[in-house]
């Protein structure tokens, strides 16, 4: 890193009124000299340098990972019943909505429903994603997926030290 640039040698505005000749250079400390490590703060929504983050978010960001493995791959079946259903037309007359529309209908139902849990990897530290979290875990309980996980997501979720990371309570 380069250090600053050298304050000026020539007579200061007090030599110029002053009549000029003979004057004193100015006194170090007109110039500042900036400090030695400035102080960044983070980009809203990170931690502060050295803040460690509760175990509760380690566990939800495997839980919404889970889930979009889990709700994704929903999404990929209704996917493959459309090609499927394309590939290999049911015969004529048979009763029922069309192959392919129940995998269409499927595979949007559980794309939609990952993208709550794609946003809760992708927020960081703000006061709303505490209860983001909690609405995420009982949407889960809902529609399936890893609610096992979800319990224990839960349990570390309501502890005093992640409150206190998103500074809720």
């Amino acid at each position: 890193m380069s250090s600053p640039p050298p304050p000026p040698t020539g007579p200061g505005p007090d030599a110029m009124s002053s009549g000029g000749a003979g004057a004193s250079e100015p006194s170090p400390a007109a110039f500042p000299s900036p400090p030695a490590s400035p102080f960044i703060a983070p980009a809203p929504g990170q931690a502060l340098p050295g803040a460690e983050a509760p175990p509760a978010l380690t566990w939800f960001r495997a839980f919404c990972i889970s889930q979009v493995l889990v709700l994704g791959g929903f999404a990929l079946v209704g996917l493959f019943m459309v090609v499927g259903a394309v590939a290999n037309p049911p015969p004529a007359g048979s009763s029922g909505p069309p192959p392919w529309i129940v995998g269409a209908g499927i595979a949007a139902v559980y794309f939609v429903l990952c993208v709550p849990y794609l946003i809760g990897l992708a927020v960081g530290r703000q006061k709303w994603v505490w209860a983001y979290g909690i609405v995420l875990t009982i949407l889960s309980y809902v529609c399936g997926g890893c609610w096992p996980l979800g319990i224990v997501v839960l349990i570390y979720w309501f502890k005093p030290e992640t409150k206190a990371w998103y500074e809720t309570g």
